[in-house]
Formats: C-alpha cells, sequence, structure tokens
C-alpha cells in the first residue's frame, strides 16, 4: 500500500506547522513536553505567507508557506473542477475491478518500483516524536506500520532507536512490497534480533474486516503506536469504519495512532483528468492504484466511532513554489493524533501520554517521500500522475538522514 509523501504528505509540516496547531485538546494535553529540535526544519510552520504579503516581498522568495487560507475565488474553482471530474466517471466494470483487486495494482507497483519510488521518511522525528522514546520500557515498545510499503518507515526508526527491546511490525497487502522489505539487507539482521517483523495482511479482508490481526503477527492489545501514512487514502472510505476499529484492538491502553493522508482539495486532487473519478473524492490513478481525499469531519466520526480520543485533527494548509518556473502548488495534507483510551477511561478528551523520556530525539528530515514537487519531474511523481514510470534510482539506505534539500518534498 502506499506510503507516500507526508509530509508528511508526504506521503504529509514540522514543529511549529501542523503539529503544533492541533484541533481540540493535541499539544497542550501532552503528559511530557516535546522540546523543540535545532534542525534547520525549525522555521516548518512559521513561514506566514501574510507576513510576506504586508512587507511587501515577492512570494517566490522562498520554497513553501504554511498554513496558507485558501480565497473564495480558490474554494469555488476547487469544487467546479470536482464537478467536472463527476460528469467524465471511470466505467462501472473498470470501477469494480480497481476496487476488488487493489492489493494486485499495488502488487505490479512494487515489483516494477521496489524501493526505489519513495525516500525514507526522516522527517518522522519533527512530526511524531511518539516513535522515538529515549526509554524503552521493561516490557518492551512496540510499534506497526500499516502499509509498510518498501520499508520507508521500519529502517529509519530502527536505525534511530538502537534498542533490543524496541521492535517494529509492518504490514502490507502487496506481496512484492514486503518482499522488498524482507529482502533490504538491514532486515535479516534486525529480525534475527527479534526486532522487526513484516507480513502480508489485506486490511479489509476482501471488506469485511476481522476484529483483530492474525494473533501470530500482532496479539491484541499489544502495540503501542499504529502509523497510518499516506494508506487509509487507498481504501473506500465505506471499509474504514471496521478497519479503525481493527487498529483500536490491537492497541494496548492509552495506545497512539499517528496518522497522515491526502486533505480535501489537495493539488493532487484537483490534477486528475476525466475518467479517473470513482466515487465522492475517490479516484483511480494511471497505474490502477486508488486514492481519498479526506475531511478532518471524516477522520473524526471514524476515530469516535471506534472508541478513540481525538488528540489531534489538523488540515496542513501549504503552499509550494517552484521558484525557478515560477509555479505555485497548493497542498492539503490531514495529520491526526488518536488515542485508545486507558482502562476504565471513556471520555473522548483524554491525554496522550508520552513513553518516559520521549522527544523528538532521532533524524530530522523532509516533509515528504517522493520525488520532490518543485523539480521538473514533478509531474511523473505526484500521487495524481496518469503513468507508472519511476523516478530515477535512489540510493541505497543508509542510516544517517541527508542534510534537507532547499526543496519541497511529496
Amino acid at each position: 500500500m502506499p506510503q507516500e509523501p507526508v509530509p508528511p504528505a508526504p506521503d504529509a509540516g514540522p514543529a511549529a506547522g501542523p503539529s503544533t496547531t492541533a484541533a481540540g485538546p493535541a499539544a497542550e494535553t501532552l503528559a511530557t513536553p516535546v522540546p523543540k529540535t535545532t534542525s534547520s526544519l525549525e522555521k516548518f510552520g512559521n513561514r506566514t505567507l501574510g507576513a510576506v504579503e504586508e512587507s511587501g516581498q515577492d512570494i517566490f522568495s522562498q520554497n513553501a508557506w504554511d498554513n496558507v487560507d485558501w480565497t473564495q475565488e480558490q474554494i469555488d474553482n476547487a469544487l467546479s473542477i470536482v464537478e467536472q471530474q463527476k460528469q467524465a466517471p471511470v466505467v462501472q466494470d473498470k470501477a469494480e475491478d480497481y476496487i476488488t483487486n487493489a492489493s494486485q495494482y499495488w502488487d505490479t507497483f512494487y515489483k516494477q518500483h521496489e524501493d526505489r519510488f519513495f525516500k525514507d521518511r526522516h522527517w518522522l522525528a519533527l512530526e511524531f516524536p511518539e516513535l522515538f522514546p529515549k526509554t524503552i520500557p521493561a516490557e518492551g515498545f512496540t510499534v506497526f506500520e500499516l502499509g509498510c510499503g518498501a520499508g520507508n518507515t521500519i529502517f529509519p526508526l530502527l536505525a534511530a532507536v538502537d534498542d533490543p527491546k524496541f521492535r517494529v511490525l509492518g504490514c502490507d497487502f502487496a506481496e512484492s512490497a514486503v518482499e522488498v522489505v524482507r529482502t533490504t539487507p538491514q532486515y535479516a539482521p534486525e529480525e534475527a534480533a527479534g526486532r522487526v517483523h513484516a507480513f502480508v495482511h489485506d486490511l479489509t479482508d476482501g471488506g469485511q474486516p476481522s476484529e483483530c490481526f492474525p494473533p501470530e503477527d500482532v496479539p491484541p492489545g499489544s502495540v503501542d503506536v499504529v502509523v497510518c501514512i499516506f494508506v487509509l487514502s487507498a481504501i473506500p472510505i465505506a471499509q474504514l469504519d471496521g478497519v479503525f476499529r481493527k487498529i483500536y484492538a490491537c492497541l494496548k491502553p492509552g495506545g497512539v495512532v499517528l496518522f497522515r493522508d491526502y486533505g480535501r482539495h489537495d493539488l493532487a486532487q484537483l490534477r486528475f483528468k476525466k475518467n479517473r473519478y470513482l466515487s465522492d473524492n475517490f479516484y483511480v490513478r494511471g497505474d490502477g492504484t486508488c486514492v481519498y481525499f479526506f475531511e478532518s469531519a471524516e477522520v473524526d466520526r471514524l476515530a469516535t466511532g471506534a472508541g478513540f480520543t481525538v488528540l489531534q485533527n489538523t488540515m496542513d494548509q501549504r503552499l509550494l513554489v517552484n521558484r525557478a518556473r515560477k509555479v505555485t502548488m497548493y497542498r492539503m495534507w490531514l495529520q491526526c493524533k488518536l488515542q485508545k483510551p486507558l482502562e476504565g477511561e471513556t471520555t473522548t478528551e483524554g491525554q496522550l501520554v508520552l513513553p518516559q523520556g520521549t522527544d523528538a530525539a532521532g533524524p530530522a528530515g523532509l516533509e515528504e517521500d517522493t520525488a520532490a514537487t518543485t523539480t521538473p519531474g514533478a509531474k511523473r511523481v505526484l500521487e495524481s500522475a496518469d503513468n507508472g514510470t519511476a523516478p530515477a534510482a535512489k540510493a541505497p539506505r543508509t542510516t544517517t538522514p541527508p542534510p534537507p534539500s532547499a526543496a519541497e518534498q511529496e
């Protein structure tokens, strides 16, 4: 399944961005304060377009602007584009094939691209410090990634937290993706040490998700943190209620879900042409893989319906700029943090209790997973691209994150 921007869109801003502008109790209720990092990415979240407009600076003076409000004209234009997309949908028989055989399309994707399409998520510590406990409890600490793809979350986590009691699980319904993870050189020694386990699993189980994961892989109530980054958008929203219940069952009381995915009217949605529309806000790409574009209220409903406390539910509205070509790109990414209440708690206004010593330690990194959207090759990499060609082969994985590039990443 996709493991995209993330920026994280992504496969999705850093410290001062969506992480600290949460809806609801979010950041201010963190039991353990998360110190600011000294990364060069610390400026993210503070690049305010309004301030620049007041000073008369050029919009192309930097690569990105945060928390950008849309004008009514932009909103109307987006609604008009979506309405045009509805007028030329995918024919019914093909639409059923894309949904029914989703795993086959993703399997083909990873057979073709292997680990060359998405970048390792070295931005994780900046957005999700919950993944990097400095002190591991005696009973261990387990992270479970849904839609692990080629391991772009798994391997940065293992490299960053060198503790035998820290374990990372990953599942994907594309057999070829799991095979890529298992054949990565870092996997075998970590598996032998009991620190990693990747397995094939369909979150929807053919549209009727069971209430738990295979117990031999993920025992109920055994996981501290579940990671869902640009993954649930690959599933029809009608099937997500069961998926959220399944996630809830695998978490320990107090366990956390870290969610980042496409937001409604993101550039990727508005770039779709005719014969890509499947149903409301659900589309198929040229390679047969599907994508949904969320609204905050939808995730809130899914989460609370499954029993979660919503700690953060924020739309990251960002304007990316290609200064060389004078092109602007409006991105919308939804970022959420959900918590399974402690035993005996039923309130939907709980607190996020971070593991002892958790802070933003770990590799600072980039906002997105795929190749930079501000490069001339951006069309090949955007999730809405109408072809399946791979970008240039990426360098082998390293345990040391690369320095941030000047370009925003998707």
